[in-house]
C-alpha cells in the first residue's frame, strides 16, 4: 500500500511518476450521495493541479489511462 505524504513536503521529493490510487470507499453514496462523483472529481483535479504545480516535470500515469 501507498504512504502519504503530507502536501508541503511533497516539492522535497524528486518524483518520476505519481500514481493516484482510487479505492472503493472513494466510490460510495454514503458520505456524499448522488454527489460522490463530483466530489471524488473535483479532489482528483485538486491533486493534479496541487502535484504539477509543485513538481511540473513529473509523468502523471491517471492522464495516460482515462
Amino acid at each position: 500500500m501507498g504512504q502519504r505524504i503530507p502536501e508541503k513536503e511533497i516539492a522535497n521529493f524528486q518524483f518520476i511518476r505519481i500514481f493516484i490510487n482510487i479505492e472503493t470507499n472513494d466510490i460510495t453514496e454514503a458520505r456524499y450521495e448522488d454527489k460522490w462523483l463530483s466530489h471524488l472529481m473535483d479532489n482528483f483535479c485538486k491533486i493534479i493541479e496541487t502535484t504539477k504545480d509543485s513538481i511540473p516535470d513529473v509523468e502523471n500515469i491517471n492522464e495516460k489511462v482515462a
